[in-house]
């Protein structure tokens, strides 16, 4: 399978496959419970597989809430699955570390009231509503 670097799209449906094949893929990778525990390599260093699909799930969903809102699509995700995530990313993403030297997140923003589990977790890593939702 190429890289994503690598994948020319020109139509959507070649897209949304090729989103479904990879999707299938990480599946199977994350289906054994032995590989959440050993090291793997990621761009931020090497940690745990556990920490990696953690930290891939966090970026999917506070990704996915900046394209949606960008784009005036519906932002919220699961809410159990952010509800899940948002404790690991307070714990490894303190807010006490921002403006740190390296560290990719501005200072955490204040929800506003009415703000969604995902929007929430999208103020922990610094984006503002405002103007957006």
């Amino acid at each position: 399978m190429p890289s994503i670097a690598e994948v020319t799209v020109t139509d959507g449906a070649v897209a949304a496959e090729e989103f479904a094949a990879r999707v299938a893929r990480a599946e199977a990778a994350w289906a054994d419970d032995a590989l959440l525990d050993r090291p793997v390599t990621v761009p931020w260093g090497t940690v745990p597989g556990r920490g990696a699909l953690w930290a891939y799930t966090n970026e999917f969903l506070v990704h996915g809430w900046d394209l949606a809102v960008a784009t005036g699509q519906p932002a919220e995700a699961d809410a159990a699955v952010v509800e899940a995530v948002a404790p690991v990313v307070r714990t490894f993403i303190p807010a006490e570390i921002r403006g740190a030297e390296g560290v990719p997140f501005a200072a955490v923003v204040e929800p506003r009231d009415g703000a969604g589990p995902t929007e929430r977790l999208a103020n922990w890593a610094g984006r503002s509503s405002t103007g957006w939702v």
